[in-house]
């Protein structure tokens, strides 16, 4: 699959090493909540950073922010960025709420 906009990409990796890519975090999170992929099978989460298109990141780690400002293909509207400094520099230049994984997965799985 290619993915549209490389600002907002994600990826997954099984335990199986079967690996899956998607358009936007938003995806990612519904896909394993639907159970489509059970959670306890995923070996590794990735996306890409905003700031540094195409470059994957751990999305463990990666510091979000969510907000109109940010049109992600599949309008989950969140961005990653591999430091708070970058993801702060963002927010300050298009609004948005900084959240982390656990909070970003809720607030997208609603």
């Amino acid at each position: 699959m290619n993915v549209v906009d490389r600002q907002y990409g994600a990826a997954l990796t099984t335990l199986k090493g079967r690996q899956y890519a998607f358009d936007d975090v938003s995806c990612m999170a519904a896909h394993v909540a639907a159970g489509t992929i059970a959670e306890d099978q995923v070996a590794a989460w990735y996306v890409c950073d905003h700031a540094n298109p195409g470059v994957l990141i751990d999305a463990t780690k990666a510091y979000y922010v969510k907000g109109d400002g940010f049109h992600s293909p599949m309008r989950g509207d969140a961005a990653a960025f591999v430091s708070a400094k970058d993801r702060d520099d963002a927010m300050s230049a298009r609004g948005g709420e900084p959240m982390d994984w656990e909070l970003l997965r809720k607030v997208l799985e609603r």
